[in-house]
């Protein structure tokens, strides 16, 4: 698996190798800023106070 792995980031550009590096850290990245803008939509509508508590209460225990 290792040696599939390797030859196959051989073939690809520094770039690409480097942002398959970082994939983790951008997954978090973008799972933050998504639940981010899906609070922010949804007080921006005006929708369920509890629901939104609880999604930042869930959103805390993560960090």
């Amino acid at each position: 698996m290792e040696n599939r792995l390797s030859s196959y980031g051989a073939e690809l550009p520094g770039l690409t190798r480097f942002m398959l590096g970082l994939h983790p850290v951008h997954c978090g990245l973008l799972m933050a800023s998504l639940m981010a803008g899906v609070l922010w939509i949804m007080e921006w509508t005006a929708a369920d106070a509890g629901l939104v508590r609880g999604m930042r209460e869930l959103v805390a225990s993560w960090s």
